[in-house]
């Protein structure tokens, strides 16, 4: 489970360290407060996801190249090397600054054949170094590469097998959900699993919750589709409207056996409000069953209401509520516990 965060040099955040995680964590804060920079730090921290800022950025819509990488750093300085420090233990640092790109082509010489010079051109390229440790011992030094369509590579340089597999079996895989990626099919290889395991009646119920007459669901390349009582042929997902296909996109990976740990960037979006007690309901069993730490950004207070009145009645301490507002440099956190956050929404304060 992840308990904290320490952050340097990460996009607006110049330093800030944030603890007291639970299985249920939320983060709110006006736009500009850097809440899904919070949750994109989380994700790149793990110890098995070197290419993970870039993983988050290209899920949010933000195509990485070698002319914007610089955006990853604090005030677009790639001289502030980022640091991330995962639960304490678990180091992670970027940076671009100690590589030679050797063999370069001088692309002007008209000696070098028009071969030589595309095949230059199409190699990928160095875009920053990723190390991670634990402590003070690296279990992984990779390269990360990008050529000139987008498609990223690695090369490591320095491996513990070891390390890396205790600590990738301790904290498990992770999955980042944003907005823009929400409707392009990006579930349909967990569907693919579930559908060869035999567990789809488990996504089956709880697609019933929405829409009682689906009995099956399948899948034409990464297109779902679903069976609905009555109707003779099956139905693409987007014949149901935007919001089932929002939830199926998020409840899926909630059925993935090798995540632990989701991060989900603005939860209430494509949802309708009338669906918000059905799904935080079904998103709170599933990761109870499953055992998965959610991370959560909102806008949405009638999520939050939902959430709380669901977990009102645990004795556990399971949920954790932090409100940031950015100043210049500086981010302000406000930590609610279950119990402040459960008093504020019981008393209509609105801690967004």
């Amino acid at each position: 489970m992840l308990k904290s965060i320490e952050i340097k040099n990460y996009r607006g955040i110049k330093n800030l360290k944030i603890d007291n995680f639970k299985k249920y964590n939320f983060f709110v804060g006006d736009n500009g407060s850097c809440k899904t920079t919070i949750l994109e730090s989380l994700f790149s921290a793990f110890p098995n996801s070197p290419e993970g800022i870039i993983t988050a950025a290209n899920s949010r819509g933000l195509q990485v190249n070698l002319d914007n990488k610089y955006n990853f750093f604090f005030n677009a300085d790639e001289e502030n090397k980022i640091e991330f420090i995962l639960n304490d233990e678990i180091v992670t640092k970027i940076n671009t600054k100690n590589f030679i790109e050797k063999n370069s082509l001088d692309l002007t010489n008209t000696s070098i054949s028009i071969e030589a010079k595309l095949s230059s051109l199409m190699s990928p390229k160095f875009l920053y170094n990723s190390l991670k440790s634990y402590g003070e011992k690296v279990f992984l030094d990779v390269d990360i590469m990008i050529d000139n369509i987008f498609n990223i590579t690695t090369n490591i340089k320095n491996i513990n097998n070891n390390l890396l597999n205790k600590y990738s079996k301790i904290y498990g895989s992770s999955y980042f959900i944003s907005p823009s990626i929400k409707y392009k099919g990006n579930a349909s290889l967990v569907i693919k699993e579930l559908i060869k395991n035999k567990k789809k009646n488990e996504l089956i119920d709880i697609l019933n919750l929405f829409e009682k007459d689906i009995d099956d669901i399948n899948l034409d390349g990464s297109q779902v589709l679903l069976s609905k009582k009555g109707v003779k042929k099956l139905l693409p997902i987007s014949s149901f409207g935007g919001g089932l296909s929002s939830i199926l996109d998020i409840v899926t990976y909630l059925f993935d056996d090798e995540i632990k740990t989701l991060f989900i960037d603005e939860i209430e979006t494509g949802i309708h409000y009338l669906n918000y007690p059905k799904f935080c309901e079904s998103l709170i069993k599933v990761s109870k069953e499953k055992d998965i730490q959610l991370f959560i950004t909102t806008h949405s207070k009638e999520i939050l209401e939902e959430f709380y009145k669901i977990l009102e009645n645990t004795n556990k301490d399971d949920t954790c509520l932090y409100r940031f507002q950015k100043n210049n440099d500086t981010i302000k956190s406000v930590h609610y516990t279950k119990e402040r956050a459960l008093s504020a929404i019981q008393n209509n304060w609105d801690v967004r």
